[in-house]
């Protein structure tokens, strides 16, 4: 988190979005601030990946229109409203001067081309590099992600890396022409807990190198309160609340934004149970919340039966090309 303090690079003026007559984003404000990140959270279906779409005016390739609002960006040629901009000139500010990161990285990824033909075109189309050039950034990029084997990973394909290193090349895609407006919509929604911290540690450094303005979009409450400056709470296409991380955690005012964190499990809350406990929720009811379900213990665990499955001596073995070692992957459990 940062405390940098300047104009906003990006403002949401009363943004309303419709697919067809059905109205899916409704008046939505907000603003970022270079050098700081706006989380934007809410359930499924709240809006959230419609609002990055519509920023980067690609929601209009699946119906959208915009009956209201402004999207105002400042960039080298001052403040221009994207919402006005052609699909042409929206094509060179994509991935120049605002790139996103998708949720998932396998299908954002193209599985005929590889890593280096990916990563460099993008420097190619905006910053005029030459092929050789191009790969040579990308190598740069590569490393600046903390992947291992740069040089090598540039020949291989999107299949033969595992998704926390796919999800580190598009983040190295993302940030090739250096962005004023980094977006993530839920980057690390498919990974495991480890590389999630990592990918977070990742973008918060290179946030911090390059004084980006990031929008991070996700319906995790762990997650917001590890990155974000500030926060924006979306339900049925609303925003519902906004304010300072610390402030929302805090005093969240919104019932939508208390249910969201009353979800949220709490560090050692079951600290001497000996079983699982089943704990009731709050939901939206109407503008309100409620509690459903009751506390029950959950009494799981039967350790007096044979084990359903058994694995014994099992030998794993991958075998890897260049820069890797063949390993043999042995467990034993009885």
């Amino acid at each position: 988190m940062t405390d940098i303090s300047s104009s906003p690079i990006l403002t949401v003026e009363n943004l309303s979005v419709e697919f067809g007559h059905s109205r899916v984003i409704d008046n939505l404000n907000f603003s970022v601030i270079a050098g700081r990140t706006l989380a934007i959270v809410g359930e499924s279906g709240s809006g959230k990946s419609v609002t990055s779409q519509s920023i980067m005016r690609l929601a209009e390739s699946t119906g959208a229109s915009y009956p209201s609002g402004r999207i105002l960006f400042s960039g080298e040629q001052g403040e221009i409203d994207l919402l006005s901009q052609s699909q042409e000139a929206m094509r060179s500010i994509r991935g120049k001067d605002i790139a996103m990161i998708f949720q998932e990285p396998m299908t954002s990824l193209n599985p005929v081309f590889t890593i280096g033909d990916q990563i460099s075109e993008s420097l190619s189309l905006h910053k005029k590099l030459t092929k050789s050039a191009a790969l040579d950034e990308s190598m740069k990029l590569l490393k600046m992600v903390r992947l291992p084997d740069a040089e090598d990973m540039l020949n291989r394909y999107p299949h033969q890396l595992s998704g926390g290193m796919r999800q580190r090349v598009m983040i190295a895609m993302a940030l090739a022409c250096r962005p004023k407006v980094l977006i993530a919509d839920e980057p690390t929604t498919a990974l495991d807990v480890t590389i999630q911290a990592q990918i977070l540690t990742i973008l918060n450094d290179l946030q911090k190198e390059l004084n980006m303005a990031v929008i991070f979009i996700t319906h995790d409450m762990g997650v917001v309160a590890e990155i974000a400056d500030d926060v924006v709470v979306m339900w049925k296409g609303k925003k519902v609340e906004q304010g300072p991380v610390k402030e929302l955690f805090a005093n969240p005012q919104h019932p939508y934004t208390k249910a969201l964190l009353a979800a949220v499990p709490k560090l050692g809350s079951m600290a001497g149970e000996p079983f699982p406990k089943r704990f009731p929720i709050t939901v939206m009811d109407g503008e309100g919340t409620r509690l459903v379900g009751e506390e029950k213990t959950q009494a799981t665990a039967c350790y007096d039966k044979s084990p359903l499955l058994s694995v014994r001596d099992l030998v794993t073995r991958f075998d890897s090309k260049k820069a890797f070692l063949d390993v043999s992957l042995i467990e034993y459990m009885r």
